[in-house]
């Protein structure tokens, strides 16, 4: 929730010193650590605020605060996906986790300090100077600090997030129900459905990126391989379904022609996917991940090239 420029009753703590009532100097700020990039950190199939906290310097507000009259919320929102989460945070850091699937686009990161019980005499010395001669009563839930924050996008267009592949979910089954691995089309999703001892194996190696490659081609690679060939045959069934439909209906094709045009330079078409197998397109997709992952077992192994 972005304040910007709204008027209050009352003197605001802004971290934008042009819109703060306080004294120069006086400031309120949200603090995330963020990536190397300047962006939220992902972690496989979240997005982590990682030492989220506030900081404050006038030294009546910190009274307040340490009396329980104030409170501090960060708010976090994503116009695109209608997310919105809000909690409390504190003066010492503390990590929040999102779902990624719940993020796209831009995502806005703010926070504001209110009042937890009612303020009769709300009077600070650090007024600016305009409010020097003023006290004001303040009601609970009334915002008196603000700062708008951070500002990231978050591209669910990329297939691959470092470890894991935010299109596709791995989720487990119990073994009796059969040791064969399993494929399910959804409209944001590709799920890949393991039985209980192959997802606790999955669920270990994800943990290194030395195994990122072996577990695409293992894993990945089949549930896409699936998808795709789900694709042509929609599209060479006698009631073909435009191209188009299909990438509105399932969301993750979009995704794919992403991926397909940052290794080829070329965009993925409706001829594409009928001239080609889906077992290529897939190696495509997935950055040769069967070749790379044999480099990766050649290390694993420790042998020499003879």
């Amino acid at each position: 929730m972005q304040f910007g420029k709204r008027i209050f009753p009352y003197p605001i703590l802004n971290s934008n010193e042009e819109l703060s009532e306080f004294k120069e100097g006086i400031n309120f700020k949200l603090h995330i650590n963020e990536n190397h990039n300047g962006d939220l950190i992902k972690e496989r199939d979240i997005i982590l605020l990682k030492d989220i906290y506030f900081s404050v310097n006038d030294p009546e507000i910190l009274a307040l605060l340490n009396d329980q009259k104030l409170k501090c919320e960060v708010i976090i929102e994503c116009p695109s996906t209608v997310y919105r989460h809000h909690e409390e945070i504190y003066q010492t850091p503390k990590d929040i986790k999102i779902k990624l699937e719940d993020l796209n686009d831009a995502v806005e990161v703010s926070a504001f300090l209110y009042v937890n019980t009612d303020i009769l005499d709300f009077k600070i010395k650090n007024f600016g100077d305009l409010y020097q001669a003023y006290e004001f009563t303040l009601e609970r839930y009334d915002v008196i600090g603000i700062d708008d924050g951070y500002k990231f996008i978050i591209d669910q267009d990329e297939i691959l997030d470092g470890k894991y592949p935010s299109i596709f979910m791995v989720i487990k089954r119990d073994i009796s129900k059969g040791k064969w691995i399993e494929f399910s089309i959804e409209e944001k999703k590709i799920l890949i459905i393991l039985p209980t001892n192959s997802y606790i194996y999955y669920s270990r190696l994800q943990e290194s990126l030395a195994f990122k490659n072996i577990l695409l081609a293992s894993v990945i690679m089949p549930g896409l391989i699936f998808a795709l060939q789900f694709i042509k045959e929609k599209l060479q069934n006698r009631d073909s379904v435009a191209y188009e439909e299909l990438k509105f209906d399932y969301a993750w094709v979009k995704a794919i022609e992403y991926s397909y045009k940052s290794e080829t330079g070329r965009e993925l078409t409706k001829e594409v996917f009928n001239n080609e197998e889906p077992a290529v397109l897939a190696q495509i997709i997935l950055s040769d991940a069967i070749n790379k992952s044999l480099e990766e077992l050649k290390e694993v192994a420790l042998f020499d090239e003879e």
